[in-house]
C-alpha cells in the first residue's frame, strides 16, 4: 500500500493518477474505461487490398489517437502494454474464424527502433501471438532511410511511399500458411497492402491483418 501511495500510477489515456481501489493490473481508469467502451470501440471492418479479412481494436481518435502518439514518440510503454491487451482481445476474437498459423508484424527501421527502444508493431504482435499460442515470425524488412508515412499528406503519396519501403527476409518461406499481419494504426491501408502483397509471394494462402487502432 505505501508504494502505491507512493508511485501512483498513471491512466493509460488520460494521464491523471489511479485511484488505489482500482485494480494493480489495471491500466485505465474507470472513466476512460467507460469511454472507451462507449467511443472507441471499433465496430467495423475496412477492407484492405490482399488482406482477406481485417479487424481493429480502438478508433484512432482523441484520447486513443493522444496515447498512440506518445507510444510513438515520447516511449510510453504503459499506454503501449495496453494497446497490446487491447489487440490481443481482438485476436483472441477473431480465432475460430481466421485460423491462423502464425503472427507478424509491419517492420521499422533498425535505426527508428533503436530510437524508440522498441516497434510497437512487434510488441502488439508477439503479445498477441504469445496469448493465442502462435508462433511470431519476422518475416519482413524496412528499406533504410525510408520516409515515415505519418509524414505524408495525402493518400496518393502514402501508397507512393509504401510502395517501395519493404522487402521480404531472406530465407523465409511461409508456403500454405495463413498469416496475421499486425500494425498499430490503419490509415489508408497502403503500408497493410505492401506488406500483405509481401507475405503472400513468400508463400503464405491468406493474410489477416489486425491493427490496434482505426482512422474512423
Amino acid at each position: 500500500m505505501l508504494r502505491r501511495l507512493l508511485f501512483r500510477r498513471r491512466c493509460a489515456l488520460c494521464r491523471e493518477p489511479m485511484g488505489l481501489k482500482i485494480p494493480e493490473h489495471a491500466r485505465i481508469c474507470q472513466t476512460c474505461a467507460k469511454e472507451v467502451r462507449q467511443s472507441y470501440r471499433c465496430t467495423h471492418s475496412k477492407a484492405v487490398a490482399c488482406c482477406a479479412r481485417s479487424d481493429a481494436a480502438l478508433l484512432y481518435k482523441d484520447q486513443v489517437r493522444r496515447a498512440m502518439v506518445r507510444v510513438k514518440f515520447y516511449h510510453n510503454t504503459n499506454a503501449l502494454h495496453w494497446f497490446a491487451e487491447q489487440t490481443t482481445a481482438r485476436l483472441l476474437a477473431n480465432l475460430d474464424d481466421w485460423k491462423p498459423d502464425l503472427v507478424t508484424f509491419v517492420p521499422t527501421s533498425p535505426l527508428r527502433k533503436w530510437m524508440r527502444g522498441y516497434n510497437q508493431s512487434e510488441v502488439l504482435a508477439r503479445r498477441a501471438a504469445e496469448r493465442c499460442g502462435l508462433p511470431c515470425a519476422d518475416c519482413l524488412r524496412r528499406r533504410p532511410f525510408g520516409k515515415r508515412q505519418s509524414r505524408m499528406s495525402s493518400d496518393q503519396e502514402r501508397r507512393r511511399n509504401a510502395a517501395h519501403a519493404f522487402l521480404p527476409r531472406d530465407g523465409v518461406r511461409l508456403d500454405g500458411k495463413r498469416v496475421v499481419l499486425v500494425d498499430d494504426i490503419l490509415t489508408t491501408g497502403a503500408t497493410a497492402e505492401v506488406c500483405a502483397r509481401l507475405l503472400l509471394y513468400l508463400g503464405a494462402s491468406e493474410v489477416c491483418l489486425l491493427t490496434a487502432t482505426r482512422v474512423p
